[in-house]
Formats: C-alpha cells, structure tokens, sequence
C-alpha cells in the first residue's frame, strides 16, 4: 500500500507523497533528504502506527479473494499471537473504506475480546463509526455501521440493527 518503516529513522514512511497526504489527517507530509522517503510530522500520527505483516497481508487478502470468486462464509485460522484482532480491524477498515455503506457486525463470546477488537480497530482508525452492543461492558449501540457485540446480547435481537452485510465472528 506504499506504507514501509524506514530503516534509518525508524519512522513510517511513503513512497510518494499522494500516499503521505491520503494518512494525514492535519499537517502536510515531508520529505527527509537523509533517508528519501515521505514522512508525516509526528503530532498527526500514532506512534504505534500498524502495518500488516507479510503473512497477515496474505490472510486479508485471501479473505478479499474469496469474496470475489466464492459465496459461503470464509474462514480464517490463525495461531494465538499473530494478531487476529489487527486483521479484523484491517479488513473491517478496507471493507468501509472500498464500500462505506456497508454494516458489520463483529460477534464474540466475551466482553475482553469485544473490547480487544474494538480497541484494534481505533488503533488504526480512530474516527471509526462503531458501537458495541454488550450487556457485559453496558452498551447498546445499535446505529452504527461497524457494531461489535455479544453474542448472547444479540441473538434474540436480529431486528434492532436492521440489514447486516458482514457478520464476522471471533473464536468461531
């Protein structure tokens, strides 16, 4: 996506400097001489600024693929620790971003998990349209286009939240 890190400051860094503005949310991109690359001036970025793993880019591609040639429900199996919760978060983000109408709902069994997959995705996108809805953290948002919920909170429940295009379920 011409996003690397840059060896020499350790810094995020753009291959161009389209790229650059298309992150910035405030401030103009720059381009350091030293190490040529394009850079956004540190106060409009995370400094944990998230970037898919080689072997994490696969899985969401393959993810998108399998929408594009297949009908079913596509399953991803990853071990624990290699960042499932970035990879919801990351497909989510480029569902919205390629398709903004579209609903998600992010399922799972525990509230530590909702929280887990909410917090990955506003580290990534922080102005992300998303609720949760969870009689365990004590939430009920309903309206958003990105809802990541409780299963036991919303099976009985499917006309609250209206057309769903995406139901995507952690620790299936």
């Amino acid at each position: 996506d011409g996003r690397y890190r840059c060896t020499q400051c350790g810094k995020v860094a753009y291959t161009d400097r389209h790229k650059a503005s298309l992150e910035a949310s405030d401030t103009r991109p720059y381009f350091d001489d030293k190490c040529g690359w394009w850079h956004i001036p540190e106060a409009s970025t995370s400094k944990d600024v998230m970037v898919a793993r080689d072997y994490q880019e696969a899985c969401l591609n393959h993810i998108h693929d399998y929408f594009g040639q297949e009908n079913g429900n596509p399953i991803a199996a990853l071990p624990t620790g290699t960042g499932k919760s970035f990879i919801i978060a990351e497909f989510i983000k480029r569902a919205l971003e390629s398709y903004p109408k579209t609903r998600v709902m992010m399922l799972t069994h525990v509230k530590e998990l909702i929280e887990q997959n909410l917090n990955a995705l506003l580290n990534i996108w922080p102005t992300a349209p998303a609720g949760v809805y969870s009689a365990g953290i004590g939430r009920r948002d309903h309206k958003e286009p990105i809802t990541y919920a409780g299963i036991q909170s919303v099976y009985r429940k499917p006309e609250i939240f209206g057309y769903i295009d995406i139901i995507l379920i952690d620790e299936a």
